[in-house]
């Protein structure tokens, strides 16, 4: 088989579904890469103005320290929008605290209400 799931042999590597996982997997990554590089983008020219000259950086200051929280903001929810596992996770955890009740593993993941928890 081919390694992009070309010419149709069922031996592909990356054929279908796995593909898809594949495309995926990258807009996540590409997605929070250039989510943080933006974000620290503004500290390190932060820095860099520090460098040069000390004085009068205060709006840079608070901008960059901004942006480094925005930062922190934004990757839960790319990680929801991204990862359906995730989603399901955050929204269960969410329900749990707007409901105030304890959080179980059936409102984590509700498709497994009537099974036993395993430990290992």
């Amino acid at each position: 088989g081919s390694y992009l799931g070309e010419g149709g042999s069922r031996g592909s590597y990356l054929g279908g579904v796995g593909r898809r996982r594949s495309y995926k997997g990258l807009l996540t990554t590409c997605s929070l890469c250039g989510v943080f590089v933006f974000s620290w983008l503004f500290y390190l020219v932060y820095m860099v103005l520090k460098m040069v000259s000390p004085h009068h950086l205060e709006l840079w200051y608070l901008v960059s320290k901004c942006s480094i929280m925005i930062n922190t903001f934004v990757n839960p929810i790319l990680y929801t929008i991204t990862n359906r596992r995730f989603g399901t996770y955050v929204r269960g955890v969410l329900r749990g605290i707007l409901r105030m009740k304890p959080i179980t593993k059936r409102h984590i993941y509700p498709s497994v209400e009537n099974q036993s928890i395993v430990s290992s």
